[in-house]
């Protein structure tokens, strides 16, 4: 990841950086100050830095995922991510719309540059790569369980992992649910599904709004042909800002 520039995904060199901080506990993300003069701030666990030394030790076990999603994380929070969403049209928009957030835009713009540094081979190493692929299995993971548990519905009697057929969704089965398909530790597990009962549909709207992002940007592809800038049509996109997926499908077909 050293060898990242943000030139990579559009934002100018000027652009503040992050400092990263060890912290004893609870990972935390602070974006800079709204005039950017100040840079902002990534703390990460001294727990996950401790995995990642076990884990190059003993190989690839089931505490590896912390560590192996270390640069996935980076990427998804800050080296390209939605702390860099935040701040990368600031100095275009006024102090209201600086300030506004929106789930789908952010978080769907952070799964994208995940794939984004994927593409450009920033996840080349196996362990880093691994961490990604576990990263997306839990994330369509919650989008089941969210949506399950709110609507009550009934689990598909074909569903291929044979899970409780025709039962309806409980907290309880979105536990389980979660433990099956995610190489997470168990109490960060109960904290998710936890936050998905007290805030409903922000987990999905991380893939709803990857997906249009990635729609986009295939279809401004197309239309330009060999004229694409990829680096210009991310900067155009983050121009516009946090705004409502609607308006951001509407506007990015416009790019």
């Amino acid at each position: 990841m050293s060898a990242l520039t943000w030139d990579e995904v559009g934002v100018v060199e000027s652009t503040p950086r992050r400092h990263l901080t060890l912290v004893p506990t609870g990972d935390e993300v602070a974006t800079g100050g709204l005039q950017l003069t100040r840079r902002g701030r990534l703390a990460i666990t001294l727990v996950v830095l401790a995995l990642a030394v076990i884990a190059a030790v003993v190989g690839v076990n089931r505490a590896f995922a912390a560590p192996a999603a270390a640069a996935p994380l980076a990427t998804v929070t800050v080296a390209s991510g939605d702390t860099l969403s935040a701040i990368a049209a600031r100095e275009e928009l006024n102090s209201w719309r600086r300030n506004y957030w929106t789930s789908g835009y952010e978080e769907g713009w952070a799964l994208y540059a995940e794939r984004l540094m994927d593409d450009l081979g920033y996840l080349a190493d196996p362990a880093d790569r691994l961490g990604m692929l576990d990263a997306q299995s839990f994330r369509a993971a919650r989008v089941i369980v969210d949506i399950g548990m709110h609507l009550e519905l009934e689990i598909p009697a074909d569903n291929p992992f044979g899970f409780h057929r025709g039962e309806r969704w409980t907290p309880a089965l979105g536990l389980e649910f979660m433990r099956q398909h995610c190489q997470m530790d168990d109490a960060f597990i109960r904290f998710e599904v936890a936050r998905y009962l007290g805030w409903p549909g922000q987990a999905p709207s991380y893939k709803v709004g990857e997906r249009i992002w990635l729609e986009a940007r295939d279809e401004a592809k197309a239309r330009h042909g060999t004229d694409f800038d990829l680096k210009a049509f991310h900067r155009a996109a983050l121009d516009l800002g946090s705004i409502g997926l609607d308006p951001l499908r509407a506007a990015l077909a416009r790019i």
